[in-house]
Parts: structure tokens; sequence; C-alpha cells
């Protein structure tokens, strides 16, 4: 009979959706719309103005933008989203199991929050355009996993092609550094940065 077979039982333990796949699919989902409002309704500043971090919206009390702009990438640059999901995927799926899925989720939404609350600090009174990504929540989820495993190797494909193995915290503290330098000599000057249009302080506020 279908009552004798456990999946048919009610308590049949069912696999539940992750946190992590609720934010990979609400990221790829907010991606999708923004493609919508760019080819068919050439809209695309509407949402960008509605859910990207500036300092005129925090000033308008869009407070929202200093989680929600990290749902946002650019329209142009494949590389953006597919480089932070992969980043999010990676180290989540390795936090999360450890650190429980609503810690997870906290812990993901104060990095983002504290990266977009330090680059709103850093470009308060000369603008600084607009920030979007979830970079910021990756560094720093990158980082707890450094202080969780500091030394289990792991193997990086180094543009794509060239595999390199090192330990988490000697990339912790190259990420550090490099967003230091950029945040230090390029980002509060307001030069050019080698690093090509990067939000050091939102890294950096991140980890």
């Amino acid at each position: 009979m279908l009552s004798d077979r456990s999946y048919m039982r009610d308590d049949y333990p069912r696999n539940s959706t992750t946190v992590l796949t609720w934010l990979i699919s609400a990221i790829i989902a907010v991606f999708v719309l923004q493609h919508v409002f760019w080819r068919f309704f050439n809209a695309e500043a509407s949402i960008t103005n509605l859910l990207a971090l500036t300092v005129d919206n925090i000033k308008a009390g869009k407070v929202w933008t200093l989680f929600t702009y990290s749902f946002l990438h650019s329209t142009s640059n494949f590389l953006h989203i597919i480089g932070n999901l992969l980043g999010i995927y990676f180290i989540g799926r390795v936090l999360e199991p450890m650190l429980g899925s609503r810690r997870f989720m906290w812990l993901y939404a104060a990095t983002v929050a504290t990266g977009g609350a330090f680059w709103i600090l850093t470009h308060w009174s000369g603008g600084g355009g607009a920030a979007i990504g979830a970079s910021a929540g990756v560094a720093g989820l990158f980082v707890v996993f450094a202080c969780f495993y500091p030394n289990q190797p792991m193997t990086f494909l180094l543009f794509f092609i060239l595999p390199i193995t090192l330990k988490p915290k000697y990339v912790a503290f190259a990420l550090l550094g490099i967003e230091l330098i950029g945040f230090v000599f390029y980002e509060v000057p307001g030069a050019v940065s080698p690093f090509a249009s990067i939000a050091h302080s939102a890294h950096f506020g991140g980890m």
C-alpha cells in the first residue's frame, strides 16, 4: 500500500530549500529583471535608482539600499555576477551547514551592510556614483571561512585556466592588502584604480 512507503508518510524527512539556494536564486532573478527593464522598457535606471547604493539614495532615506545593492550586477559584464555567484556558492556550502541557515543569512547581510556603510562614508562628500554587486558579501564570507579553515588547501583557477593551490589565510591577507592599497591610494584620492572600477571601500568594509 502507498501508506507503507516511507516517502508517503507525513513524518518522512524532506529536503528543504536552503538559504544559500534562495540567496543565489534572488540574485539571478534580479539580474534577469535588470535585463528585462533594459531591453524591453529601456528603463534599467528605474530599478537601479530603487535598489542601488548611492549617497543620494541614503540621503533620501532609502536605507534598504545598504542591502539591496548586493542583488544588482553589471548587465554589460557577465563575469561580475558569475564571479560573485561562484564565490557565494563555494563558500556558502561550507559555512551554512556549520553556522545554520539563520546565522549564515545574518552574516551575509552584515557583511553587505557594513561594506555598503563603509562605501557611503568614503563617498559621502564626493558622490562616488553607484555601488552594485555582492562582492562585499563574498569578501566578508571568505574572511570568515579563512578564520575557520586557515590552513585548508584551496585550489583556484587563475585566469580560469591555471590551477594554483593556496591556504585561505594567505589569500585573505593578500585580498586585505589589495583592498587597503586600492582604498588608500586610489579610491580616497579619487584616482583611477588599476584594478578597474572596484569598490575597494565596500570590499574592505565587508571584510
